[in-house]
């Protein structure tokens, strides 16, 4: 498994000035203990070919477009309004608990999140005020289990005990 970590500020500011003195990128990479497709990478997006800074790596100009680039990208949204409105139905008249309601739509190859996302998205509604959350608010009572989780231990039940009952052997009563 590989571990991917995004550059800092101060590797980028480290990378404008081996990268002005005339490292390499290769020698750059070694520098930074970093894989050298990284540097390359972070030339070819942050070097422009063309203004005044032609051809320089300015860190901080560095820092600015890929601080934007991931606040650009599009995010997936999976638990859509429609989704949200079946999931809805299917607990409130199906009366299917959020891992039912998962894996039948996932075996029906319907879209559909983890039952986890859907507990999250349950309880946020709960205890959300948001308009958008308003329809949803009172889903929670449509879980099976609703409440406290009762504790298990080693607490021995007394009920229905016969105090001082005499033991049966050997089939004699």
């Amino acid at each position: 498994m590989k571990n991917y970590k995004q550059l800092s500020l101060e590797q980028r500011c480290q990378i404008q000035s081996l990268y002005n003195v005339g490292f390499n990128q290769i020698q750059i990479a070694v520098q930074l203990s970093v894989h050298r497709s990284t540097i390359c990478r972070e030339l070819k997006r942050n070097v422009p070919k063309r203004e005044q800074t032609a051809g320089m790596y300015i860190a901080d100009h560095a820092q600015r477009k890929t601080e934007s680039r991931h606040k650009e990208k599009p995010k997936v949204i999976y638990l859509t309004e429609r989704l949200k409105t079946r999931i809805a139905g299917l607990m409130g008249y199906e009366k299917w608990s959020p891992e039912l309601i998962s894996a039948t739509l996932r075996k029906n190859l319907e879209p559909c999140v983890s039952h986890e996302t859907i507990y999250r998205w349950i309880w946020t509604a709960k205890h959300s005020n948001h308009r958008k959350h308003r329809k949803y608010k009172m889903l929670f009572k449509d879980l099976c289990y609703s409440g406290r989780r009762q504790r298990r231990g080693n607490i021995k039940d007394n009920r229905g005990a016969i105090t001082g009952g005499v033991g049966m052997k050997n089939g004699q009563i």
